[in-house]
């Protein structure tokens, strides 16, 4: 269903416009968005509707980091263990099995280098976890499609040989 696409992609670009807007847009009927919007949200394929923040203008400011986890699978539980594990730790924002060097990437937000470091401790610590990677990020310029920072361009100071 086309008109599927094009809601969700409305919704993408603003999880707050109003329903009578994305009929106009798709040329439903009111009532036909308001059950197409339950059914997507019954059947979670919009599983949340979310606000994207710019971390920068908070106070405290958030640390985020990206952590690549290397691990040796257990037999029969593979790499769902892990994640269970892993995934409903109070600074792990969003996680991944990944192709590549690495099997999981880590995406974490925490108050202070400390918090992060801590949660690297004790992933780095989980039985058949090989090896880490750990990742802060110095600045934020797009997220989840928007862009949030200003790239600012600065004079830098000849390098002279």
């Amino acid at each position: 269903m086309k008109q599927k696409q094009v809601i969700l992609s409305l919704l993408q670009e603003n999880a707050r416009i109003p329903a009578e807007d994305i009929a106009s847009a798709t040329g439903l009927t009111l009532d036909e968005v308001n059950t197409e919007l339950k059914r997507l949200e019954e059947t979670q394929t919009i599983i949340k509707y979310t606000t994207v923040i710019n971390n920068e203008k908070t106070k405290p400011v958030k640390i985020k980091a990206l952590i690549e986890l290397s691990f040796r699978p257990v037999e029969k539980s593979g790499y769902n263990a892990l994640a269970h594990r892993i995934r409903d730790h109070k600074h792990v924002v969003d996680l991944y099995l990944v192709s590549g060097n690495y099997d999981f990437l880590v995406v974490v937000e925490g108050e202070s280098l400390q918090e992060i470091s801590d949660l690297v401790s004790d992933l780095a610590c989980i039985e058949n976890v090989v090896k880490t990677a750990t990742h802060v990020v110095l600045s934020t310029y797009k997220q989840v499609g928007v862009q949030v920072g200003q790239i600012q361009n600065r004079d830098r100071l000849a390098v002279i040989p």
